[in-house]
């Protein structure tokens, strides 16, 4: 009976020690494909583990990502997580949000120093061929990778996922900080990382493309007015025409604009709207007052 006992002892061991592996080689396997390379100071040079804003590495504040007018992620102040390496795999693959190819969009990122007059360098890459790796031609601002600043630091980039080479699915962008110059090359391999932040993202390829503005309930003379732009995801390229009249005005994803008019009058707006698959156009009219 000790014997048996023993040995059940034993092998209820072997169980939750084969569990725990499991369970670590679950988590080592998760991050396995995205290469990383652990920061120096994941919480800040001579700062205990886990204090919030007490860190000169850190993608400390708001990364906000847009399309135009639409926020497609918005991740609020969370300090220094105090994560193994600096690293955090920030939303889950289940909280992944969607980048269509041939859309344009802008990421904001925050860094901060707490204070100390350090210069932030910060580089920002997209897994585009989902081959779990960031190559060199993948980082989406090479120009501006060694200038990001001093101090508490904003910066808004803009870039476009191109029409070729992206298949849908699930992916991976990567944000990175240090103190120390970065290189434009792969986002594993670089002097003294102090933070890396991964976002869970998904490609879906458009599979139509349909031209669409918001018309405002009321325009009035003399004041500006905004039309919002809720065409077909996916599009890179936005042509306006004020009045219709076949001349352009504007390529911005959304467009603001006047009219002076001595009465009540009816005004045209045209948009050309360009995605993947081709272009398409619509025409709306309405009374500005």
């Amino acid at each position: 009976m000790k014997r048996k006992f023993t040995n059940l002892i034993r092998s209820a061991a072997k169980l939750g020690m084969l569990a725990v592996a499991g369970l670590w080689g679950a988590s080592v396997s998760a991050q396995a494909p995205w290469c990383h390379n652990a920061g120096a100071n994941p919480c800040g040079w001579g700062q205990p583990t886990g204090l919030t804003n007490g860190n000169y590495r850190g993608i400390t504040e708001a990364v906000k990502v847009e399309q135009g007018s639409n926020v497609l992620y918005d991740k609020p102040n969370d300090g220094c997580p105090g994560t193994n390496g600096g690293y955090s795999l920030i939303n889950s693959p289940s909280q992944a949000f969607t980048l269509v190819p041939g859309g344009d969009y802008t990421i904001t990122v925050t860094v901060n120093s707490n204070g100390i007059n350090y210069t932030h360098r910060c580089g920002i890459w997209i897994d585009f061929n989902r081959d779990n790796n960031f190559q060199t031609s993948e980082c989406i601002n090479p120009n501006s990778i060694n200038n990001m600043g001093t101090g508490r630091t904003t910066r808004t980039y803009s870039f476009q996922v191109p029409c070729a080479g992206v298949t849908p699915g699930a992916s991976r962008l990567r944000i990175k900080s240090s103190i120390n110059p970065m290189n434009t090359g792969s986002a594993c391999n670089y002097l003294q990382p102090h933070e890396t932040e991964d976002y869970s993202i998904n490609f879906t390829l458009p599979t139509s493309l349909s031209a669409n503005f918001v018309v405002p309930s009321t325009i009035y003379t003399d004041y500006d007015v905004t039309f919002v732009n809720n065409s077909q995801s996916g599009i890179f390229k936005n042509d306006w025409d004020k009045d219709a009249d076949g001349t352009y005005d504007a390529t911005t994803y959304d467009y603001t604009t006047r009219w002076s008019v001595g009465s009540t009058q009816q005004k045209c707006l045209k948009l050309r709207a360009e995605n993947c698959l081709g272009q398409d156009s619509i025409t709306q009219c309405f009374n500005v007052v």
